[in-house]
């Protein structure tokens, strides 16, 4: 059963407001935590040889460190709920309490720690991490039922957003300091709306998107496409998100495919957005982000360096790594010895905490996508 509007419309706020203030993630998990009948809660990303707890609260600290450390090895609810595509459930229908009883990971750390019951859904899945929003509590409490997922099921295509608005805006802010410029480093198209739907501000990808006059369109102010029934369906998406923003709406945004003449449709992604504003005449209430599949992308020397440190040689081996080329070709491309191309491999995986080729050239793809 879900909570009041009122309620869910401050979970939302927090929600919104985290990615330009990351102290309202706590705010955040601490108003889910107990709007689902929790204790506690968490945020994590789980990479292939490590995890990180990004955010929480009700846990212990020195648990958390030690759930960095070392029992997220132990941790027997992490593979059977990754393994999944997809997930939004309680521990227990993953991992039976009466099995999980018999394990080190319950005897020694979720017991301990007053977390043996949890609730478990997906926020992001990636190819070299996997985001995880836990809901916790203790034995006292008792086992989450179904009916304890409504506020998370609610909430999680608006905790998606959030998380990606988050992780886009990072990315962004890594690469300059200046709102406009970082904007301008993304190679997704980014459109700002205001309260009225207006357009506040576009990104220099989508200003060529719309310059290219085929399915993106804006016209004054005002957002429009090509297709009517596509259309529709956008300003829709649009409504409920800036309504979302202002704190007068529920509802998360949502995505749509824009056609386009002889080309791919773009992939439109509408999100709520607080906090965000450009000054105080222009606050920003909803985000569009625009990715056109058709376009040929190349990671930039300045990104690779800002973002990994990468050296100049370094940042062209990974380019061409990206492209599709073989060791071999690069280093007959860029005139190296074996040896040296060996020794600058080692280092863009050392320093991008990739372990390979493979994974180096999933990670640029992941970051390009993004």
């Amino acid at each position: 059963m879900l909570p009041f509007d009122k309620d869910l419309s401050g979970i939302l706020q927090a929600l919104y407001d985290a990615p330009i203030e990351p102290p309202r993630w706590e705010d955040f998990l601490r108003l889910t935590a107990q709007a689902s009948g929790g204790e506690a809660a968490a945020l994590m990303l789980l990479h292939p040889e490590s995890c990180s707890v990004t955010r929480s609260v009700g846990i212990n600290p020195e648990a958390t460190k030690l759930y960095e450390q070392h029992y997220y090895r132990l941790d027997v609810w992490r593979e059977p709920v990754t393994r999944a595509h997809d997930w939004l459930g309680i521990s227990e229908r993953y991992v039976p309490f009466a099995q999980l009883e018999r394990t080190e990971f319950y005897n020694d750390f979720a017991l301990p720690a007053g977390i043996p019951h949890a609730i478990a859904a997906m926020v992001e899945r990636g190819p070299q991490r996997i985001a995880n929003l836990g809901i916790y509590r203790g034995l006292r409490g008792g086992a989450f039922d179904e009916k304890d997922l409504d506020v998370v099921r609610f909430l999680k295509p608006h905790i998606q957003r959030a998380h990606r608005l988050h992780t886009e805006l990072n990315k962004a802010q890594a690469r300059s300091a200046s709102l406009e410029a970082a904007l301008n480093a993304l190679s997704t198209g980014v459109i700002l709306l205001g309260p009225h739907r207006r357009v506040v501000a576009m990104n220099q990808s989508a200003e060529r998107l719309v310059a290219m006059g085929k399915g993106l369109l804006v016209r004054g102010n005002t957002i429009g496409l090509e297709h009517p029934k596509e259309a529709a369906l956008l300003h829709a998406l649009i409504a409920s998100a800036v309504s979302t923003g202002e704190g007068t709406g529920l509802q998360a945004g949502g995505a749509v495919m824009v056609s386009r003449q002889n080309l791919p449709p773009l992939h439109v992604l509408v999100s709520p957005v607080r906090g965000f504003d450009l000054d105080e005449n222009h606050p920003v209430r909803a985000i569009l982000f625009v990715k056109d599949p058709a376009q040929r992308l190349r990671h930039s020397n300045s990104i690779l360096s800002a973002l990994f440190a990468l050296t100049p040689a370094e940042c062209r081996v990974a380019i061409l790594l990206g492209d599709g080329y073989a060791p071999k070709q690069i280093a007959e491309t860029i005139g190296v010895g074996r040896n040296t191309l060996k020794s600058q491999l080692a280092s863009i995986f050392r320093k991008t905490g990739t372990s390979g080729q493979s994974q180096l050239v999933r990670l640029l793809a992941q970051l390009l996508s993004m």
